[in-house]
């Protein structure tokens, strides 16, 4: 705990206590949040720089057996646009399915409260 110096302003100094509570959360959530991104943006950087390749995530495997992999592999700028276009129209298809289950459950949910509700 602090020491604080007597005289001065006590309440000034329990103010700024308290005001420091959330300024450090906030801190520590941005450090936490920008510096492992602004890493890999970095070796992704540095990666370019010396192959002028870009390194991009595949998944490699069969996914009816369950056992998927993710691997890195070096492509060029331009393919690794097209290739994140690709996955990222495949991700926002099995979203749409995740979602309108989802909303199947939580419509099945609704109807049962009704029924019961109903029965009371």
């Amino acid at each position: 705990m602090p020491e604080h110096k007597k005289g001065g302003f006590p309440v000034a100094s329990a103010i700024a206590d308290v005001l420091s509570i959330p300024y450090n959360l906030l801190a520590g959530f941005v450090v936490g949040a920008v510096v492992p991104v602004m890493a890999i943006a970095g070796m992704v950087a540095g990666i370019r720089l010396l192959t002028g390749q870009v390194p991009f995530p595949t998944l490699a495997g069969d996914a009816g057996e369950g056992k998927r992999n993710l691997s890195l592999s070096l492509v060029p700028p331009d393919a690794a646009e097209e290739m994140f276009a690709e996955q990222k129209e495949q991700i926002s298809g099995e979203l749409a399915g995740l979602k309108a289950e989802i909303q199947a459950i939580i419509a099945e949910a609704k109807a049962e409260a009704v029924e019961e509700a109903e029965e009371e």
